[in-house]
């Protein structure tokens, strides 16, 4: 059985090792894109498509970035309506950007056919706190007819 100094030697050593390594620190991982700019899209009218943007805190989709389509030569993208961005100064590119931080709603006007088909949305985002910009990505959805 060990003796009190024994143990007491055991422990200043312990504490002696922590203190050589150092604090510890959490590294922080990015969140997979799919997680970070989560999206779904809904039609809800014969020429609307509503798509939902969920923008994980620490991240942002830039506006001019995003872009919708439909793969149908019978039905075309008319027009976009989204809310009104937030205006930032990107000291990396020397320029102002519009983007998003947080949950919004894009409607996509459609000219053509009510008939179904796939709605193919572009964007591309960032992890503000990680210094990180992920490349474009693309997500499509099949949209029925209403």
């Amino acid at each position: 059985m060990m003796d009190r100094r024994a143990v007491l030697r055991i422990a200043l050593a312990a504490i002696s090792l922590g203190a050589v390594a150092g604090p510890v620190r959490a590294e922080v991982e990015a969140l997979d894109p799919e997680d970070a700019f989560r999206v779904s899209a809904t039609r809800i009218g014969s020429k609307t498509i509503e798509v939902v943007f969920m923008v994980a805190p620490g991240y942002q989709l830039y506006r001019d970035r995003l872009s919708f389509q439909m793969d149908h030569p019978d039905v075309t993208v008319m027009g976009i309506d989204l809310p009104e961005p937030l205006e930032k100064f990107d000291p990396a590119l020397g320029e102002r950007v519009w983007l998003y931080a947080e949950r919004f709603t894009a409607r996509v006007r459609l000219s053509g056919a009510n008939v179904g088909a796939r709605l193919i949305v572009s964007m591309q985002g960032c992890a503000v706190d990680l210094g990180i910009c992920f490349p474009s990505m693309e997500k499509a959805f099949n949209v029925p007819p209403i």
